[in-house]
């Protein structure tokens, strides 16, 4: 439920987001609505990798979660340099967007297994 209301989101702020921004930054940034489009889904899937975080917290399991922060930082680190050199503003939001999809990912990983020894521990 939560990533089909993610997805309406995503496609109402396609659709709106940039004439907004247009508005309140008062200058034309139509050129920039793929990246922008970009960096929303990098922003839900941060959303949901917090999400999955504070579960994992609640699970106890909060040291494990040095391993999902230092996954998508060295995505960022390795990935920002060479995509943004290459794409600009593009790559930025690409690294961004990278780094917050390995987060989540690792983040499920880790999930799923601690959930598996919380389990059996009870």
């Amino acid at each position: 439920m939560l990533v089909i209301i993610s997805f309406l989101i995503l496609a109402v702020v396609s659709v709106i987001g940039v004439p907004i921004l247009n508005v309140v930054y008062s200058t034309n940034l139509n050129k920039f609505i793929f990246a922008f489009i970009i960096l929303m889904v990098g922003g839900i899937a941060s959303t949901f990798a917090t999400v999955c975080d504070n579960i994992l917290t609640v699970l106890r399991k909060q040291k494990l979660l040095v391993i999902s922060f230092a996954s998508g930082f060295c995505v960022s680190y390795f990935s920002a340099n060479p995509l943004v050199e290459h794409y600009g503003i593009y790559g930025a939001s690409i690294s961004f967007t990278l780094s917050m999809l390995t987060w989540l990912l690792v983040s499920l990983i880790i999930y799923f297994s601690a959930k598996d020894s919380y389990k059996e521990k009870k």
